[in-house]
């Protein structure tokens, strides 16, 4: 499996090229989730031209900034994905790369590979759990950026099947705490949204999703939910993929 993501990780160098391919089948607003400014990514997974990956009517997304740059005060924060109606279990492999590095084979500073579940909503993938390999960092470095890669793996005898989704993370310094001390309802959103008014977009997603998957009926919570995903600009894929459990 390292030698696996190794070689999918070696064609981040031409990425642009498989998002360009991947985009002429995918409808028109998930191209618009496709940022080629100074943070290039993709947000929203489109259509795949596998036959592995069962077609539905969601898609699978990063939650992340428009910009695709999320902020972070945490040295080990944790990436959310929402999922669509799965037909089985998926195989993600998951690559962070430092940005900085020239040597492609030298970037890799984090891979991990998880489980997509059937009938799951969110997936997690905190960075830096159970790191055991040679030379992978233990943290993020304040203010350097990673890009990371997300491979929903179709058909394992093809790379080029998968579904990929890619962004960016950088940790900042703050005196805000990003430890949730708190059992009330009220303090939590109160703290998604000081998050927020910090600009620091991933802990505020982290902090967010936990909350909703826990309280989705509480009035509070949905309308932070909502004004989270208007800000994020991803409304319009997320709703219909939470509306599937109620």
């Amino acid at each position: 499996m390292h030698l696996k993501i190794l070689r999918k990780t070696a064609l981040s160098a031409g990425i642009a090229i498989c998002f360009a391919a991947g985009l002429a089948a995918t409808p028109t607003l998930a191209q618009n989730q496709s940022n080629r400014g100074e943070f290039p990514g993709r947000r929203v997974g489109g259509g795949t031209r596998s036959d592995h990956c069962e077609a539905n009517s969601q898609s699978l997304v990063a939650l992340n900034p428009v910009n695709n740059l999320g902020i972070t005060a945490s040295n080990a924060p944790t990436l959310y994905f929402a999922l669509p109606n799965l037909d089985r279990n998926y195989v993600v492999n998951f690559v962070l790369e430092d940005a900085s590095q020239e040597d492609v084979a030298n970037r890799i500073v984090y891979q991990t590979t998880v489980e997509a579940q059937k009938g799951e909503r969110f997936l997690s993938i905190p960075l830096f759990k159970n790191t055991s390999v040679e030379n992978f960092e233990n943290t993020l470095v304040e203010n350097k950026n990673y890009q990371w890669f997300f491979f929903l793996v179709c058909n394992p005898n093809d790379i080029e099947e998968d579904v990929i989704l890619s962004g960016w993370l950088r940790q900042v310094s703050t005196e805000m705490s990003i430890e949730t001390i708190t059992d009330s309802l009220d303090e939590q959103l109160a703290q998604v949204e000081a998050y927020q008014a910090s600009g620091l977009w991933s802990d505020a997603i982290a902090a967010m999703v936990p909350l909703y998957q826990n309280n989705p009926n509480e009035s509070s919570v949905r309308t932070a939910w909502a004004e989270l995903l208007d800000t994020l600009k991803l409304q319009q894929f997320v709703k219909p993929i939470v509306a599937l459990d109620n």
